[in-house]
């Protein structure tokens, strides 16, 4: 009945070598769900927060400025108001690159208020009311401030999430590591044994007497 431990043995073994093949598998498909994730995230910096922080930059230089133009001395109306609607227009082709980026629920909202006051900028310039243009200027740079921080703020997440997911894949792998030296050290086992239990059938063989 010694055979029956011996086949055994190997069935165990054979067990072993396909939990290390499902190991290795389950990690591979691990790693490359992160490697996605990790691509996914550094994109959203990029496309969603250098990009708008780069807008927000725009924005800012054309709003102040818009300020300068009409604080300036010796100049007519006529001429502030060219200055400030040459201002205006640049920003509407702004508009369209924010557009593009993914917004959250806060920084939509202000990118709403944001357009309004320069849509509000547009109309009092047009009426040649070039105080409420400076009034609307000022307040879109508090309004451009917060934008910014939403951008800084939501890069951080990214770069957490990134770091996490890192992690975690290190994490894995020392795990991998430790499970495959566990089953290697127990197929070791198992092929001594297997070679013990042979060794003892030879010995006890009557064709060797």
């Amino acid at each position: 009945m010694k055979w029956v431990y011996s086949i055994k043995n190997k069935m165990m073994a054979a067990t072993c070598l396909a939990l290390v093949l499902m190991l290795v598998l389950m990690n591979n498909f691990s790693e490359r769900e992160n490697t996605l994730k990790v691509n996914k995230a550094i994109h959203s910096i990029y496309d969603d927060r250098l990009i708008a922080e780069g807008c927000i930059f725009h924005y800012l230089n054309h709003s102040h400025q818009i300020i300068e133009a009409i604080d300036e001395v010796g100049v007519s109306v006529r001429e502030k108001r060219q200055a400030v609607d040459e201002r205006l227009r640049q920003v509407r082709g702004i508009h369209e690159d924010f557009l593009q980026t993914t917004f959250t629920d806060l920084e939509s909202v202000d990118f709403d208020a944001l357009t309004a006051l320069y849509a509000d900028m547009e109309q009092a310039s047009a009426q040649g009311n070039l105080i409420q243009v400076r009034i609307s200027a000022k307040e879109t740079i508090g309004l451009l401030e917060a934008l910014s921080d939403i951008q800084l703020a939501e890069a951080e997440s990214q770069i957490r999430e990134i770091n996490r997911i890192n992690s975690s894949t290190i994490l894995h792998s020392y795990m991998e590591v430790a499970v495959l030296i566990v089953i290697a050290v127990f197929i070791q086992a198992l092929v001594l044994a297997s070679k013990s239990l042979k060794e003892e059938v030879i010995k006890s063989d009557p064709s060797l007497n």
